[in-house]
């Protein structure tokens, strides 16, 4: 029962994920460095209001007098902004393509980070996975002269935010967590606001009540997906997540290819193609372990 729940929240985590174009793409008419401070301040205050109702302020009184916890946090944070920052921009300059390309690329960077940072084995098949993806991206490169620095950012920032949150070891709440995250970064957000309000005017708030509703809920909209995958986590073993993983950047494809009809030139296809297989490689071996186990 409790895996069955868990495969819910986790596919719902992801299709949310998978609809972040459609909820952002509302926000067309303003620039994406406004959006992305908007995003921090209203993630930050539903946040609180969390933390609030589920009374969880002493775990975060107590990572608040650990030093150097919270430059961990710190730097977690800001990973996480780049990244927001990232898709935003992908979104609302008609490059929701790249941005799906980027998230199907995370997995391959999370294997690769383990290699790096914690020198971890890597079996034939996920050897041969990081070969496809190279080629891949090196061929879309140097051939047709595509480098999707979108989708390498975004998928990058990520994974090097989980490999930081692994390096943590804390076990704090995914409210906690993100209130300390975007409390770290919250000076960053202003400033980026302040600047911006200096070189032209703020519309978050001036261009009608849909608006800002909308700006509003890009904090509920960033949580709640979250809120879901750690309920998720906590209910199914991590192989079940490996194969639900690919439903949001699935949705953001198609969203982008289907709905957008950005265009699918064949550097695109190569790279798309590669990874797909690259993806393909590591479910088999995924589902290969999950049966030598069981």
């Amino acid at each position: 029962m409790q895996s069955k729940s868990g495969l819910w929240y986790g596919i719902t985590a992801y299709v949310l994920w998978g609809l972040f174009p459609i909820y952002f793409g509302l926000l067309q008419h303003l620039n994406a460095l406004e959006v992305i401070p908007w995003r921090v301040i209203t993630c930050l205050g539903f946040c609180v209001i969390l933390l609030l109702i589920l009374r969880q302020w002493s775990e975060l009184i107590q990572i608040l007098r650990k030093p150097k916890q919270l430059l961990w946090f710190l730097v977690s944070g800001v990973l996480l902004y780049i990244n927001w920052q990232l898709y935003v921009y992908g979104v609302l300059n008609g490059l929701v393509l790249e941005t799906s390309l980027g998230y199907f690329i995370n997995p391959i960077v999370t294997v690769l980070l383990g290699v790096v940072i914690w020198r971890e084995k890597l079996s034939r098949i996920r050897w041969i996975a990081l070969a496809v993806v190279t080629v891949g991206v090196l061929v879309g490169v140097i051939v047709y002269g595509e480098f999707p620095a979108v989708a390498l950012g975004l998928a990058f920032s990520f994974g090097s935010y989980g490999a930081i949150r692994k390096a943590m070891k804390t076990n704090t709440t995914v409210v906690t967590g993100l209130t300390l995250e975007t409390v770290a970064v919250l000076p960053l957000a202003l400033l980026q606001l302040l600047l911006l309000a200096q070189q032209e005017p703020l519309h978050g708030f001036s261009t009608g009540t849909v608006t800002a509703l909308v700006v509003i809920g890009t904090g509920v909209v960033t949580a709640v997906p979250l809120l879901c995958f750690s309920a998720a986590t906590a209910r199914l073993p991590l192989s079940y997540l490996g194969f639900i993983q690919f439903i949001g950047p699935m949705l953001i494809f198609f969203y982008g290819w289907l709905v957008l009809d950005e265009p699918m030139g064949v550097a695109r296809w190569i790279s798309f193609g590669a990874v797909w297989l690259a993806a393909a490689l590591l479910l088999f071996e995924t589902l290969q372990r999950h049966r030598l186990n069981r």
